[in-house]
């Protein structure tokens, strides 16, 4: 923290919260497992082995960096790849039977984290999915 507040003084006399999320880290580590796993595949593509490092990135940050609220948000920015990355390895798979059920489990996956982000998340007072003001989220001045 000492370090941080030498390169960012103004934050010196606010409070910083931890803001790990167990979550985000393990996505980022079961993306990690399915890539490793599939790591023939990303080592002579050039986009691949960019989504990967993007993904040890994120995990790093997450890990190491949570208490820093804006370094928080850059892993956000690095884990938003799986978007391309996990369709992308999947596509590689050459069994037709294994990509149909990883296709399903990724599609089984990604409703339950939604699913829980809206149990657990999007109640909590002050939560915006956009994390910026614009005039789109506000009542217009008539």
């Amino acid at each position: 923290m000492k370090l941080f507040y030498v390169i960012y003084p103004t934050y010196e006399d606010v409070t910083i919260a931890d803001s790990s999320n167990l979550i985000a880290i393990a996505r980022c580590v079961a993306v990690l497992v399915f890539a490793l796993l599939m790591f023939g595949e990303i080592k002579d593509d050039r986009r691949l082995k960019f989504y990967f490092y993007c993904n040890l990135g994120a995990i790093a940050l997450y890990v190491f960096c949570s208490f820093l609220p804006s370094v928080s948000r850059a892993a956000y920015y690095l884990s938003i790849t799986h978007i391309l990355f996990i369709p992308a390895l999947i596509g590689r798979i050459k069994s037709d039977k294994i990509r149909t059920a990883i296709k399903i489990l990724v599609i089984v996956g990604g409703i339950g984290y939604f699913t829980v982000f809206l149990l657990y998340k999007a109640s909590s007072d002050g939560l915006r999915i956009l994390p910026y003001q614009t005039f789109l989220f506000h009542d217009m001045v008539s």
